[in-house]
């Protein structure tokens, strides 16, 4: 079974590629109040990271073969349930595999992202 992926708007990630948000993010005092330049450009590639991982994971719940599953009746309308995509052991193994067998690494000299084995 597959169901309707709908859009989705990724224009709201271009705001992590400007520098002026790390700036505000090196200098405040709440979010990082003893930052140096080399802690938040770890940080920053953390967050991508993650960021990257969770994108990862709804593409695989997006992508991969799922059984449609009728969740619980809605409170205030019995007769209305939601609809869920019940592919979560298999998005594990995928990405199990993946990490086992090919992560991805940036290589500076050619300027592109290679799969390790």
């Amino acid at each position: 079974h597959w169901s309707y992926m709908g859009y989705v708007d990724l224009d709201f990630l271009q705001i992590f590629t400007q520098q002026r948000f790390w700036d505000a993010f090196l200098e405040s005092p709440v979010f990082c109040p003893s930052c140096t330049e080399e802690n938040v450009e770890t940080l920053r590639n953390v967050a991508l990271g993650l960021l990257g991982y969770f994108l990862f994971q709804v593409v695989l719940e997006r992508f991969l073969p799922c059984d449609l599953v009728q969740g619980a009746p809605i409170k205030g309308d019995p007769n209305h349930r939601l609809t869920y995509r019940i592919n979560g052991h298999l998005a594990f193994w995928v990405t199990l595999l993946v990490v086992q067998n090919g992560w991805p690494i940036w290589h500076e000299e050619s300027g592109t992202w290679q799969l390790t084995s």
